[in-house]
């Protein structure tokens, strides 16, 4: 529970909503902080993923060089920088021992009567001549938190100089990102999702692998809390470059996306915006089919009239990280079984084969029921042993009776 709610709270300081601002001065260093030791480029990963690294006195340095040309009156100065250096090496602390020892984010937020402040910062380095690609947020609020600005800055750690730069992202977001019809179930708002799109409000989490942006639709509480509108981009050493291969975590506990176990089957699209889909419903069945091509996407069962459970097939979309799943990357269509599940373990999910050959791995979490399916083919032998190779056919998720 500790390790949750820590990453719980270092997952809310670090999603800040953006709107971005106009230019601001070339910035002068702070007070100079004892040179430090550079680090390797990058820390390897078993996939060969590129991860940054960075020693605290490497980031603290980093953060000292930005004064009141740029941040606010809470964090500008070099004495408030010093008071809160010892809260900053905790939190970069944990950050590394939850991240598999890599670090390149300071964050602090100051708190006073339900408002609060916070400043955050994460570092790539340059390939080309080791400079480092800054950038720094700033939020704040009291009911809801905004972000006041997110910049990027090129920085020199042998002058200990930074100049202000464009955050290199190929490619640019843009609406289309986001207009996929099922991605966007139940939100009929279209003009308001290009509206936020068009000016550029968006959230940003920084990792030591990249960037994640996501749609910052703070009116729409329906929109930016069920499946996210999110963007994952990895540093490459010269840029952010989109992966388009991680999956959209739409699975959550209540359903999928803004379809929701319990409750009406919302519109699942808009005229003129299918994005290619056939959405077909059987009456007698009481079934809706979405496909896109010839690829089933979703199945979704419906019992006097509500929706009674949902299967996914399609390999975009992911369990939400509120299910908290062991294991390398999203829990998605596609997933391999061993990666995820260790049926030796108290409490693992129930394995059943049916009898058209069907493989249900059977999980709860609180009220809802999660079913992976597979086939016999995939099985090493017996329940519940599958082969290296067998991955999740689909996932179906409904409410326990």
């Amino acid at each position: 529970m500790k390790n949750i709610l820590f990453i719980l709270a270092l997952a809310a300081i670090l999603a800040t909503g953006c709107k971005k601002e106009g230019g601001q001065p070339v910035t002068n260093p702070g007070q100079e902080a004892p040179a430090t030791e550079i680090l390797e480029q990058a820390v390897p990963t078993p996939t060969g993923e590129r991860r940054e690294d960075f020693t605290f006195d490497e980031l603290f340095t980093i953060f000292s060089c930005f004064g009141d040309n740029i941040m606010t009156d809470k964090y500008a100065s070099q004495r408030v920088k010093d008071e809160i250096r010892p809260a900053l090496q905790d939190s970069y602390n944990g950050y590394r021992e939850f991240n598999n020892n890599a670090c390149n984010i300071l964050s602090y937020t100051f708190f006073d009567d339900g408002c609060t402040d916070g400043a955050h910062m994460g570092c790539w380095r340059y390939d080309a001549d080791g400079h480092v690609l800054v950038l720094i947020a700033e939020d704040g609020g009291c009911d809801v938190c905004s972000t006041k600005y997110i910049r990027a800055y090129d920085y020199d750690p042998a002058t200990k100089n930074a100049h202000e730069v464009a955050i290199p992202l190929n490619p640019q977001p843009s609406a289309a990102d986001f207009d996929d019809a099922v991605r966007l179930a139940g939100c009929t708002d279209l003009p308001f999702v290009r509206k936020v799109m068009k000016e550029r409000v968006y959230n940003y989490a920084f990792s030591p692998e990249g960037i994640r942006i996501d749609l910052n639709a703070y009116e729409d509480w329906d929109v930016n809390g069920f499946c996210a509108f999110e963007l994952f981009y990895r540093w490459n050493g010269s840029e952010f470059v989109r992966d388009e291969s991680l999956p959209f975590p739409c699975i959550h506990n209540d359903g999928f996306a803004l379809i929701k176990l319990g409750q009406p089957i919302p519109e699942l699209h808009v005229e003129g915006d299918r994005q290619g889909y056939d959405i077909e419903y059987s009456e007698g069945g009481d079934l809706w089919l979405v496909d896109l091509g010839d690829q089933r996407v979703l199945e979704i069962q419906m019992e006097n009239g509500v929706v009674y459970s949902i299967e996914c097939f399609d390999p975009r979309y992911s369990l939400s990280e509120s299910f908290w799943w062991d294991g390398r990357g999203r829990l998605a269509v596609g997933s391999r079984i061993n990666d995820y599940f260790d049926f030796t373990k108290d409490g693992a999910p129930g394995v059943s084969l049916l009898d058209d050959g069907t493989v249900f791995i059977e999980a709860e979490h609180y009220d809802t029921k999660l079913i992976f399916t597979t086939t016999k083919d995939d099985l090493d032998g017996s329940v519940p042993h599958f082969k290296p190779t067998a991955t999740i056919k689909s996932i179906i998720i409904s409410k326990i009776r």
